[in-house]
Parts: structure tokens; sequence; C-alpha cells
């Protein structure tokens, strides 16, 4: 389930894509997830606990001792020093960035214990977290979106999105568009490699750089 920020809508301007969301809440059993009524409980739970604005927490959380600290995630690093130099938001936004960025995940379904789906559970809810992004994509309608997931996770879901696109070397891999029906207009895209463990500044000159090309 996609999270948009309060303060989205005044621009549309980015889109951020994961994997999959690592630990969220108390979780499901897989007997409960087939009760239709107790998921779209849970559904409801996650947005109800996220208060005003549902991206609010990633601003909120950077530096803090007790819980998770976004300071310490090398996505949401990323994700802040793109979304800026992008012209998301300003100084004047410095202490609720995140609010004016939607937030979403490819897979839909991960552990509760933390960590990816495993190849299985990927395979089994594919099909699904396919349809459902290019609902998202559709309903916020972004100017473009970035996908921090490196291509070996994309590819399923750009094949499936009818994206066009072009791969690249390095910590860029791909770039295109995504072409929606009717009256949707293509949305321009970066797939980049998964931050962890890279080199940030480069990764997110080459980020904007890619941008630059599709926009």
């Amino acid at each position: 389930m996609a999270m948009e920020g309060r303060d989205f809508a005044k621009s549309r301007k980015l889109m951020v894509v994961g994997r999959a969301v690592n630990s969220w809440g108390d979780g499901l059993t897989v007997s409960e997830l087939r009760n239709r009524s107790t998921w779209g409980d849970f559904a409801d739970s996650i947005h109800e606990c996220a208060g005003d604005c549902k991206m609010a927490w990633v601003a909120q959380s950077a530096g803090q001792s007790d819980g998770y600290n976004t300071y310490s995630s090398a996505f949401w690093r990323v994700v802040k020093l793109v979304s800026k130099d992008l012209g998301v938001w300003g100084e004047e936004d410095e202490g609720h960035w995140s609010s004016r960025l939607v937030w979403s995940n490819l897979y839909k379904l991960s552990p509760q214990a933390g960590g990816n789906p495993s190849n299985k559970l990927c395979e089994l809810q594919e099909p699904g977290c396919i349809e459902l992004l290019r609902q998202e994509l559709i309903e916020y309608a972004p100017e473009r979106a970035l996908f921090l997931t490196g291509m070996n996770w994309a590819w399923p879901f750009m094949k499936g999105l009818g994206g066009r696109l072009q791969a690249m070397p390095g910590l860029v891999e791909a770039r295109g568009s995504i072409e929606l029906p009717a009256k949707w207009a293509s949305i321009p895209f970066v797939v980049a490699s998964y931050p962890q463990g890279k080199d940030e500044s480069s990764w997110v000159e080459q980020v904007l750089e890619a941008f630059q090309i599709v926009d």
C-alpha cells in the first residue's frame, strides 16, 4: 500500500518505490490474510496510526535514539537528497520534507520479523502487486518515479506495466517511461541500485543526471 504525504498533491513531483516494507506493526498470519475483512481492517489500521500525514514519520524519526532512526537508512538518506535537488521541497520544508512524497513498495507482503520476502512469496503476490502498482501510479499521477530497487527486482514490474526503458551502466540501471492507459500520461522513471553500501554522493548524482534525460 502506498503512503501519500499530506503535501504531495501540492506538486506531485516524486513517487519513490522500494522493494518491500521491512517489518511494520504486528503483522498477520497466513490464515488471517485469507479473511478479506481482517485484511481490510489491518490496512485501515496502518493508515490510521500514521495520523494527519502518513509520511511525517520519515522526517520525525531522523536522529531519534529510541526506535527506528531514518538517519541510519541509506534509502531515506538518498531520497532526501534527491528530492531536494529535484525541487520537491525547499529549505522551509526541512522539518517535514517527507510530507511532499508518495512512497510505495513493489511487494506488499513481507515477513513481519523483517527482511525481504522469499522468492516463493514474491512469486505468489507478483501479479497482484503489478496491478496494484499500476493503480497507484494512476491514482497519484506523479511527475516522475524513482525505483530504489535494482533492475533485478524491478524488471517483472516494468514488463508487466509495459515500461519503455533503456538499460544503463553504473548505479542507475535503467531509465524510461511507463505508459498509462487512456487519458493518463506517461510517467518518467529511473531504476537505481539499492543504495545500501553504495557511494551515496555518486548514487544521488547519477540519479539526478538520469532524470534530466528522461524528464
